[in-house]
């Protein structure tokens, strides 16, 4: 039906296009009819703006027994486009006693309060509000009826499903009268909305697959009827925490296989030795790269955590080694490579020299020096014993003092001078002999006299009128620090004693910078860009060295 007002618009707009015809002035007749469609516009707007449209009719809901309830309901329909809210009204089965009426209602949930075994019918309307005005009223649902429950299962229980990360196997106690059971899987820490969708038809002792790795679940059962005797249960109480497996981590390969230096025909041998770590199981692939440009390849056969080359060859010479690692857990695994190992293969080294060499109590002359075989040590009358340290040019070579592995040599204090002799065998097999003569001497302050092949015997103390002393023998006792950072310089502090008279003292073949110097003390500045090695002391009355001072890491 139309708005009274618009009907009388229309009255009045025909009437004055009547009057308006029998004008003759044409000029006259077109100002009318222009200003006469411009009023019907201005008055006919505010009409049309208020202008309502009812929203469309809901199809035929469906109505079922509500899960653990003998006397609720719920209700199932299809949305409206712009609805806001819906309205269910219930009806007895003749479908016009109106029992129920629920407003704001939301879909699929329970109306209570009603009675039990009891057949009823539902129609439901569509709110709108603004622009759109209440929908129709729906045809009338089926035919349904409240029904007694089932009874609600115990919660589930379960683990986790061996060599997965994604399984759970769980079970429960069985319903009388049960057509099936559906599974709800819940976050632990917010167990408010199920995570995915119910698991229906689910079985007890089956597994529910499609979880997260390494996460804690809880769960819920429902007991469901499709029969018409009896409605759904309610779900069960949460399960406790149930966690899936965790996924297996990079597995640590660091450090790589060391580097390996052989010469021709002898093994080599590289290995690792890696810990999983979550407790898999570790997997291993030797894999070689011989410099083709084609990178690193798989070793056929090379499964275990060592790798062993029975017989080498100089055209293996440079060959890179390494092995890619895998840690298996849950039936997930993960890789890494290791870094590479170097494979060096050589004839044997001739290399036979010392690199370095102290010997201490004693004064050794001349200075050290590689390629300088023969060497006298001289030492006091209380000296019965040396310590000879070296070092060799070649990491694979050998030294024996005296035939022997000690460094610990005694003095004897009859047969003087006595021979040492350093051997040292290279790789080869060659050796290169360093010999050392020992010798007794009688430090004064005016002189220093080898003492003849004798029995020792005291030296006479001075007159306490005569104004001269006998000097302390050159001799070094100890040091601080003993070694500093590369790139750095330290302050050393050297002691001993017959340091009186100091010319130098040096390091590499580099001269230290002397801070201060008594008979007993020295303290220096190690100069920048020296590298490891002794001490070298040197004053006008003979030289010695300290231990090796070590510049690096």
């Amino acid at each position: 039906m139309e708005h009274k007002p618009t009907q009388f618009l229309y009255q009045l707009a025909y009437y004055l296009y009547d009057k308006t015809m029998e004008v003759k002035s044409k000029t006259f007749k077109r100002f009318a009819l222009v200003s006469l469609v411009s009023l019907l516009f201005v008055l006919l707007s505010p009409l049309s703006s208020n202008a309502t449209t009812p929203l469309a009719t809901p199809g035929t809901p469906t109505a079922s027994c509500f899960p653990g309830s003998s006397t609720s309901i719920r209700v199932s329909f299809s949305d409206v486009p712009n609805a806001t809210s819906y309205t269910v009204k219930v009806y007895a089965s003749n479908g016009s006693t109106l029992i129920r009426q629920k407003t704001n209602y939301i879909k699929d949930s329970e109306i209570p309060d009603l009675s039990s075994n009891t057949q009823y019918r539902v129609r439901v309307i569509a709110n709108g509000t603004g622009a759109y005005t209440d929908s129709a009223q729906s045809q009338l649902s089926p035919l349904f009826s409240t029904l007694p429950p089932l009874d609600r299962p115990s919660a589930p229980s379960g683990a986790a499903v061996n060599n997965t990360v994604n399984s759970v196997s769980l079970t429960f106690n069985s319903i009388a009268n049960a057509s099936s059971y559906t599974l709800r899987p819940y976050l632990s820490s917010n167990p408010i909305s199920v995570v995915g969708s119910p698991r229906t038809s689910f079985v007890s002792g089956g597994t529910l697959s499609g979880l997260s790795a390494n996460t804690v679940y809880k769960f819920t059962v429902q007991a469901v009827s499709t029969s018409n005797s009896f409605c759904s249960s309610l779900e069960s109480e949460f399960s406790s925490d149930i966690s899936t497996n965790p996924e297996a981590q990079i597995p640590n390969v660091s450090p790589g296989p060391p580097n390996v230096s052989v010469t021709p025909g002898s093994s080599a041998i590289f290995s690792v030795n890696f810990i999983s770590p979550d407790g898999g199981t570790l997997t291993y692939q030797w894999q070689r790269d011989v410099n083709d440009g084609l990178g690193f390849l798989d070793i056929a056969g090379a499964n275990s955590n060592s790798y062993e080359i029975s017989s080498t060859s100089l055209d293996q010479n440079g060959y890179l080694y390494r092995v890619k690692v895998r840690n298996t857990l849950n039936g997930t695994f993960k890789e890494d490579n290791s870094e590479s190992g170097l494979l060096t293969v050589a004839l044997p080294s001739n290399d036979a020299n010392l690199s370095w060499l102290n010997i201490l109590p004693g004064n050794l002359s001349p200075i050290f020096n590689p390629a300088t075989t023969n060497y006298t040590l001289s030492i006091s009358d209380s000296v019965s014993s040396i310590n000879i340290n070296s070092e060799t040019s070649s990491n694979v070579a050998t030294v024996l003092i005296n035939n022997g592995s000690s460094t610990l040599v005694n003095v004897d204090p009859v047969s003087i001078p006595q021979v040492i002799i350093v051997k040292v065998t290279a790789q080869d097999g060659s050796t290169k002999l360093y010999n050392i003569t020992v010798k007794r001497v009688v430090m004064t302050k005016s002189s220093t006299s080898i003492r003849p092949n004798t029995t020792p015997r005291p030296t006479p103390s001075p007159s306490p009128s005569s104004g001269r002393s006998t000097l302390q023998s050159l001799r070094f006792i100890s040091m601080s620090p003993t070694s500093t950072p590369i790139g750095t310089t330290a302050t050393v502090t050297i002691s001993g004693s017959g340091f009186s008279n100091l010319i130098k003292v040096s390091i590499s073949n580099m001269n230290a910078t002397i801070i201060s110097s008594s008979d007993t003390q020295i303290v220096l500045q190690t100069p920048t860009g020296a590298t490891s090695g002794p001490f070298v002391i040197s004053t006008r009355r003979g030289t010695t060295s300290t231990p090796r001072f070590i510049i690096g890491p």
